[in-house]
């Protein structure tokens, strides 16, 4: 354990810099608006929400077959920037975080945190992994890959909703305290 909060230690005093949070910030950016842009086009948005979320393979499968062409063109051709999508927002998520415990001059214990942006890039990858051939139809819309799917995108938002809260939280904390650059002014 502890070589994994001495990892994320390395990552807050050597990485979780402006720039490099500015450049994994942009990366994300680009490929949401990739991503969004795609699925907006095909009428698709709902529609990948809904079978992210269900854990009932009738559900998943009902989803599928109401499908018109566009929609299911714009959920298999989001995925062309969704595999790589988790990379940019975890090392955004993880570096502004890094960088909000190193201000905030949080206790080195804090540091374990810090996994939950790559935990939540890791669930979304995995998630992928199984919603990708569920859509093509090549994996059967059945109870176990269906309901491993859902919780891997459950966890991903439980997550992500988690990581915005403590940075928001973290924001608030240097503004009210007045600390820059992790000096109490």
């Amino acid at each position: 354990m502890q070589g994994c909060i001495s990892l994320m230690s390395t990552v807050r005093r050597h990485y979780a810099s402006p720039l490099l949070i500015a450049l994994a910030g942009v990366a994300f950016l680009v490929s949401q608006t990739a991503i969004t842009r795609i699925l907006h086009r095909g009428d698709a948005v709902l529609m990948l929400m809904t079978l992210q979320t269900t854990c009932d393979p009738t559900v998943f499968r009902a989803v599928m077959s109401s499908l018109s062409e566009a929609q299911l063109a714009a959920l298999l051709g989001h995925f062309r920037f969704d595999f790589l999508h988790p990379l940019w927002y975890g090392s955004f998520a993880l570096l502004l975080l890094a960088w909000l415990f190193e201000r905030n001059q949080l206790a080195r214990r804090f540091d374990s945190l810090l996994w939950g942006a790559p935990l939540m890039a890791a669930l979304d990858v995995l998630e992928n992994l199984v919603q990708l051939p569920l859509m093509r139809g090549s994996l059967a819309a059945t109870r176990l890959p269906v309901a491993f799917a859902a919780v891997c995108a459950t966890l991903k938002w439980c997550l992500a909703a988690c990581l915005f809260v403590l940075s928001a939280a973290l924001i608030l904390r240097l503004i009210t305290t007045g600390k820059k650059a992790g000096r109490t002014q």
